[in-house]
């Protein structure tokens, strides 16, 4: 069965949903993927392994669970699931990276979630990450590997 090639322009979709003890305002932006290998789709340059920790979802609004104030974040790709990588076919002797399964990604808290309660000090939330899922979104033009 022929899986997609991730390529420049493909997005990285984040689980809004698996990020546990935090809620998101709203919808997060797709991230954009950068390819850097030599091979490309219709001038779109092809995805290797590597190229994922590029790619961003920056100024994501959250919220933690028993606060009232919203902190900002932004999300990384950090680990690959296996079936994430070509295993065959290769390019400068890295793995292409294909639309597989999930990955692993992590909120890093860049400005924190607040409980205020007046006349208590506003309480920032103490969790500098938070760790969640994705999955990749090719779109056209599509290229197959066999």
């Amino acid at each position: 069965m022929p899986t997609s090639v991730i390529k420049t322009g493909d997005y990285a979709l984040f689980d809004i949903g698996s990020f546990s003890g935090i809620m998101f305002l709203g919808p997060l932006p797709p991230a954009t993927m950068t390819g850097t290998s030599r091979s490309a789709t219709e001038g779109k340059q092809h995805c290797v392994e590597g190229d994922e920790a590029q790619t961003v979802a920056q100024a994501c609004p959250y919220i933690k669970q028993g606060h009232n104030v919203p902190g900002l974040g932004e999300i990384k790709i950090v680990q690959l699931d296996a079936s994430q990588l070509s295993t065959k076919t290769v390019v400068d002797q890295k793995a292409y990276i294909i639309k597989g399964k999930r990955y692993q990604a992590q909120l890093t808290v860049t400005q924190p979630s607040q409980l205020v309660a007046p006349p208590k000090a506003p309480e920032p939330d103490p969790t500098a990450t938070y760790d969640g899922e994705g999955t990749f979104k090719p779109i056209a033009p599509k290229c197959h590997f066999v």
